[in-house]
């Protein structure tokens, strides 16, 4: 199997109308094990095997199995993949060479790279021609209740407490 990273797209939404009960949610992009995905019901991470189950991945894609009753204007469905970034194959440096590992393994290496960027796509950033802002935050300590704002040279600052912006 091949997966293309232009048609790979991580995340998956799905809408439950008010009172309605849905139990089976396609995963339409490639996983390899049950854990690879995290599901998510209005916001909160769900459990494996507590919550819900997974059939499919192995380089394949799947359906999760939970039972979601929609609450007062709908509920949420959100399914990610987050493959753990390791390597599972070690090939040997001679003798017979397993072509469906290394198939295996590239593949799984494709579908990170597709998670990180999709990470990466939903974070804030600088746009690529942007040389001079420098978005290095200051301490958590330091940043605590209070905007996060810019100054007039678009670097990032922290500025007046919440509460005192009149």
């Amino acid at each position: 199997m091949t997966i293309n990273i232009a048609d790979n797209s991580p995340r998956i939404s799905y809408s439950v109308a008010d009172g309605v009960t849905q139990t089976s949610f396609a995963v339409p992009f490639e996983f390899f094990d049950d854990e690879d995905l995290n599901v998510y019901v209005d916001g909160t991470l769900k459990t494996l095997t507590s919550d819900y189950t997974v059939a499919g991945g192995d380089g394949s894609t799947g359906t999760v199995t939970i039972s979601v009753t929609g609450g007062s204007g709908g509920s949420t469905v959100v399914i990610t993949r987050d493959i753990d970034l390791e390597r599972t194959t070690d090939f040997p440096v001679s003798g017979a060479f397993n072509i469906v590992a290394l198939n295996t393994e590239l593949d799984r290496l494709v579908a990170i790279a597709a998670d990180l960027e999709d990470l990466a796509g939903r974070g804030v950033k600088l746009a690529d021609f942007d040389t001079q802002a420098a978005l290095t935050l200051p301490l958590a300590s330091e940043r605590g209740n209070k905007v996060l704002a810019f100054n007039a040279t678009g670097d990032t600052l922290i500025s007046q407490e919440l509460g005192t912006w009149q």
